[in-house]
């Protein structure tokens, strides 16, 4: 079955929490057309319990390798402490509230319907911490994919998610939307070695594990815009085009919220789409080639501005250009908050779909 994913928000953000999605917004949305849902937050996390466990400690900073940096590796690590201290001070922000709000919203969903797919996903970095994206790995693994894996009711039958089936998981999303040159190099000759990048090892070891050990997929859904440089086109398209990590990268436009970016990047998205491999804005196939198996998809944006003729109109810009993939590629369905569901963006979820 090819993915119709909407993603839905749940537990912490930053120092707060998500609203619940009412039972109203979850039948409209479960009994729409989407056949999968993407649970996830939109904001780092770096404690992982309230005992005080964290992903990222000061020490693992200092001990960071220069190779994992361009320029400013003593600002950088500096701003990385900055931001250990604020997240670590957020103390309901943790990676085991998250699980368990994430869990709570998957029981919700499959106890409308049960044939509904599920993915889970892998907060972003805290927003300097792209030279330290290594260190998430191990706590990716133990302390949300491991740990969602033991909640489900068919690998624990003691849960409380009793809705939920450990093959109702249909994967793992990789949260991190981007690779910003100003903090990682990228040697783009050099696919098998990660592109000598931390954020594709990190994406590297987390597909190992994800695909490989727990037999499930991985998604990641970048943006993909141009800048001065074409660093987030290239970087996003070899990952794309040159390796395996993904079953799936699923292409943000980003002309809903940035209409400075203009219909022409919708234009590329669809493009990439439609020919399954991903293109530079001049035409140019990134890397030269596809060699991968991965699937490109498109990501349509919507949120409650949808009333405003002018969102309108750019909304009505993708569904020109991508509804005709519906069923042949991915579509995942960016809709905002919880509070920014509202009945209008549901009902343009469900048309769509």
């Amino acid at each position: 079955m090819v993915p119709k994913i909407t993603l839905l928000y749940t537990g912490p953000r930053s120092n707060t929490q998500y609203s619940a999605y009412t039972n109203a917004q979850l039948n409209s949305l479960v009994g729409g057309g989407s056949t999968d849902f993407l649970i996830l937050t939109a904001d780092p996390i770096n404690r992982i319990n309230s005992a005080g466990k964290t992903i990222l400690t000061n020490s693992d900073v200092d001990n960071l390798p220069s190779s994992y940096f361009v320029k400013d590796i003593a600002k950088i690590k500096a701003t990385m402490k900055q931001e250990i201290a604020t997240y670590n001070g957020y103390t309901n922000c943790t990676i085991e509230n998250f699980v368990a709000a994430a869990m709570t919203l998957a029981n919700r969903i499959l106890a409308i319907n049960s044939n509904k797919r599920i993915w889970i996903g892998l907060p972003r970095f805290l927003p300097s911490a792209q030279p330290a994206a290594l260190q998430y790995v191990a706590s990716y693994k133990q302390y949300i994919i491991s740990a969602v894996k033991s909640a489900c009711v068919d690998i624990n039958s003691s849960t409380q998610y009793k809705n939920v089936r450990w093959t109702s998981i249909a994967g793992f999303y990789f949260g991190q939307e981007g690779l910003d040159s100003y903090y990682t190099p990228f040697n783009t000759s050099v696919p098998g070695s990660n592109f000598n990048n931390p954020v594709v090892m990190c994406m590297k070891s987390c597909s190992d594990y994800v695909r490989t050990t727990m037999q499930k997929q991985f998604l990641w859904i970048p943006y993909y815009r141009s800048d001065n440089a074409g660093d987030c086109q290239t970087r996003v398209g070899c990952i794309a085009n040159l390796t395996n990590n993904f079953n799936y990268v699923i292409l943000q436009p980003g002309y809903y919220f940035y209409p400075e970016l203009g219909v022409t990047n919708v234009n590329l998205v669809q493009k990439c789409v439609g020919q399954q491999m991903c293109y530079l804005t001049n035409g140019i196939i990134v890397g030269g080639k596809k060699t991968s198996s991965t699937v490109i998809g498109a990501e349509m944006e919507i949120d409650n501005s949808i009333t405003n003729a002018q969102y309108l109109n750019r909304y009505n810009t993708y569904v020109s250009a991508l509804k005709q993939f519906v069923g042949t590629y991915p579509v995942g369905f960016y809709c905002g908050a919880p509070d920014e569901c509202t009945t209008a963006v549901i009902s343009k979820i469900n048309a769509f779909f």
